[in-house]
């Protein structure tokens, strides 16, 4: 620790010695300037008086002026250093406690902007009431390129609701499994375009398509659109789904 201070106080006198032996050498020179000026032209009064301020000492007054500027430039180094220690502390202090500042304003700011991103998400949620299926060859209005294609026509009567920001409801899904395992990704198709006759005389007609009712119009914050959406299956028959579905 003690070879540390010393070493600290070498690099701070290295830095102002800079500025500091020109000062000490300005004021040697100058008191020497004034010295032969006064014993040259000055009146035998200032002559006496300079004398006895600058010869009647104890001692030569050369190591008077030597001692005391060596004293004095200990106590302003020493004072120096220790004025820039305190200062560097003071401001390595203010720049952590800006610093910690600006990381809680981030921190404020980051959860702000969070909350907001969270305000103006929609929030979409769906429900299923039914789905009802069919073969494709037995529905009517369904246009005749997939009729050989596909094998089963599906109603999903559904409705979504939104409890965000308005937003529209574009893409629809459906991922169909049979119980003995078999898989199928649903072709979204539209609804016929005149009416649908589903199981007990039930009717779906072509308005109730929800996907139009939900694209290009957003649904409202705490609105909840019913509808009804129509699939397609190319493997999967009206045989291989559940029967409460048929």
């Amino acid at each position: 620790m003690a070879m540390r201070g010393v070493k600290a106080r070498w690099q701070h006198i290295r830095h102002i010695a800079r500025w500091w032996w020109a000062l000490v050498a300005g004021t040697w020179s100058l008191f020497w300037v004034v010295d032969a000026s006064i014993g040259k032209w000055g009146s035998p009064k200032l002559k006496a008086t300079w004398d006895i301020y600058t010869l009647h000492v104890p001692a030569d007054w050369r190591y008077w002026l030597i001692g005391i500027l060596l004293l004095s430039l200990f106590l302003i180094v020493e004072g120096s250093y220790r004025w820039h220690k305190t200062t560097v502390a003071e401001g390595k202090k203010e720049l952590e406690d800006r610093l910690g500042e600006l990381a809680q304003e981030i921190n404020s700011l980051t959860l702000e902007l969070e909350r907001e991103k969270d305000r103006n998400r929609p929030k979409l949620s769906g429900v299923v009431f039914d789905l009802f299926s069919a073969p494709l060859k037995n529905v009517s209005g369904v246009r005749p390129e997939f009729v050989g294609k596909y094998a089963t026509y599906m109603v999903l009567r559904a409705a979504v609701g939104n409890n965000g920001t308005p937003s529209i409801a574009k893409a629809w899904r459906l991922e169909v499994e049979t119980a003995n395992g078999k898989k199928e990704t649903a072709q979204k198709t539209t609804l016929a375009l005149d009416s649908t006759t589903l199981r007990q005389g039930e009717v779906i007609f072509g308005a109730d398509a929800l996907d139009e009712k939900t694209y290009p119009q957003p649904i409202p914050n705490g609105a909840e659109i019913p509808g009804a959406l129509a699939f397609l299956l190319a493997s999967i028959s009206t045989n291989e789904l559940p029967s409460r579905w048929i």
